[in-house]
């Protein structure tokens, strides 16, 4: 979803954009609370919820887009630390969810999103440091540029790897430490969160 959000933020804007990407992600939230009964319906609401991965792409272009090149690394290395809340959701869900069932840490979910999702629309500023002119094929060029491929090799690599390790790890923990399900989650995030910061 990266790629395809990344052009439509070339049209519609990055503020827009991510406006559109966190609807989406509640509307997949809200599915989750009100039509997940099987594994296939948890399938496919992954599959929207694959969405949320793809946001960090235009959330660092719309984080880092409006400070001097001098201060875009500092801008972008604290939007990446909003990975954090991928260890913060490993330590709130599993609590969350033997206290109110997991269906209803959906719809919590779904109406956290109402924080950012406000933040956006009343702090964010729409960047002024692309050119709004460039087509479809000016932007599908750095599909041929050997750097680009390079970098998300390692991108790849790095990042999927934090992402892998960090979904593998609770049941790292309960197999092999035989730790309860939210000591599991608690323990990761401490991993997730490191990793973050």
């Amino acid at each position: 979803f990266r790629f395809p959000l990344g052009v439509l933020s070339q049209y519609i804007g990055r503020k827009r954009a991510t406006l559109v990407e966190m609807s989406l992600i509640s509307v997949a939230m809200l599915l989750g609370f009100f039509f997940v009964h099987r594994f296939g319906a948890l399938l496919a609401m992954g599959v929207l919820l694959g969405v949320a991965g793809a946001s960090f792409g235009v959330a660092m272009s719309l984080g880092a887009g409006s400070f001097p090149a001098e201060h875009k690394g500092l801008a972008m290395g604290i939007v990446g630390a909003g990975n954090v809340g991928t260890a913060v959701a490993v330590l709130i869900a599993p609590p969350l969810a033997q206290w109110l069932g997991w269906q209803t840490v959906y719809a919590v979910a779904a109406v956290a999103m109402a924080i950012p999702l406000g933040a956006v629309i009343f702090m964010a500023r729409e960047p002024a440091d692309i050119d709004p002119h460039a087509g479809l094929r000016a932007q599908l060029a750095c599909l041929v540029e050997r750097d680009g491929w390079a970098f998300s090799l390692i991108y790849a690599v790095t990042f999927g790897g934090f992402i892998g390790f960090i979904s593998f790890l609770p049941s790292y923990y309960r197999d092999q430490f035989n730790v309860s399900k939210v000591q599991a989650g608690q323990l990761t995030m401490l991993a997730a969160f490191m990793g973050a910061a």
